[in-house]
């Protein structure tokens, strides 16, 4: 378990430098860069470790938000199960990476896992348009530290939504679907613009970390 104070936990160390980065990405995606990088290797964490630890903050950005968005309340027996699940299996990251070890390298291209999944988003059939979902990944992705072309225009409901799920896990509240609803959105069509700004907010935050570690 770690101390709540994590940061003054392992100051100097890998562990304590791996937690620094990986907040960095988590809150303020645009600051990874070189210099972040550099700080976390002079701590002696290799880029494969950190490429793996970039993958759990891609997934627990995803999941985050999903579960905020839509009320799943987890207990802390849950929790409990949950994290015991995750010790017997082992963080996952190495699925969610295509099967690759630490030691094998993503070398800046996304786990074909995810890179399927934004074709998906980009050109399956679905209740929200497609365009909108396009729309809606390019908006959050490129805030989330991703390179992307100019975002199509977009509802003032939509925006509202896509643009709290960006920058706040847990900022969605009744009014973003009440104002969705009212403007005629289905349910279905609101649960897909929340998946597509959850998965953006987690593979843009991952694009940003492969990019600048894909040299290292």
């Amino acid at each position: 378990m770690l101390s709540p104070d994590w940061v003054s936990a392992d100051p100097d160390g890998r562990l304590g430098a791996t937690l620094t980065y990986l907040d960095a990405l988590t809150r303020r995606p645009d600051t990874i860069d070189d210099t972040a990088v550099d700080a976390a290797l002079e701590a002696g964490v290799v880029p494969g470790a950190l490429e793996q630890a970039s993958l759990m903050v891609a997934l627990f950005s995803y999941m985050n938000r999903m579960v905020d968005a839509f009320g799943a309340d987890v207990t802390p027996e849950e929790a409990e199960r949950i994290a015991a699940f995750l010790d017997r299996a082992g963080s996952g990251s190495e699925r969610l990476g295509g099967g690759r070890r630490p030691w094998e390298r993503l070398r800046g291209s996304l786990p074909d896992p995810l890179a399927g999944q934004l074709d998906i988003i980009r050109t399956g059939d679905g209740d929200c348009p497609v365009g909108v979902r396009v729309a809606i990944e390019a908006r959050v992705a490129a805030v989330s530290g991703a390179t992307r072309g100019p975002a199509g225009d977009l509802p003032p409901e939509v925006v509202a939504l896509v643009d709290t799920l960006a920058t706040d896990g847990h900022g969605v509240a009744d009014a973003h679907i009440e104002a969705l609803t009212s403007a005629g959105w289905s349910e279905e069509a609101i649960y897909e613009m929340v998946f597509v700004a959850s998965f953006a907010a987690g593979v843009g935050r991952l694009e940003r970390s492969l990019s600048v570690l894909a040299d290292r």
